[in-house]
């Protein structure tokens, strides 16, 4: 209530859409082919190549990254064909950035011969 009557919320929240927004700008230079959200948030969808499963994305943890498989963020049954990259854990665009360039080599390599 402090932040409403005190007119800080709208401040905050502003603050809050700006960082969003630049991290947004981050993932979708890194990965043009992300889904573009009308209303950029702290996560993005990244399509996988057709070969790859979500599940398989999901072993990135072996390089250090949290990935969290698909059922966490799938809605329904099935592969959805993309991931949920989450853009607000790095502590800044620069991290984002090269959290996000190694996703983009791990994608770069073939799944059946990188994980096995």
């Amino acid at each position: 209530m402090r932040l409403i009557d005190s007119g800080k919320l709208e401040t905050l929240l502003r603050e809050r859409r700006l960082q969003a927004l630049e991290r947004y700008r981050v993932i979708l230079h890194i990965f043009p082919k992300a889904a573009k959200l009308q209303f950029p948030a702290f996560y993005g969808w990244l399509p996988l190549p057709q070969e790859w499963s979500a599940d398989q994305f999901a072993a990135a943890r072996g390089r250090g990254i949290l990935v969290i498989p698909r059922i966490a963020a799938a809605v329904g049954k099935g592969d959805p064909g993309a991931s949920r990259i989450c853009l607000g854990a790095p502590r800044d665009v620069v991290a984002l950035s090269d959290v996000l360039q190694t996703l983009r080599d791990i994608l770069a390599r073939h799944a059946l011969t990188l994980f096995l």
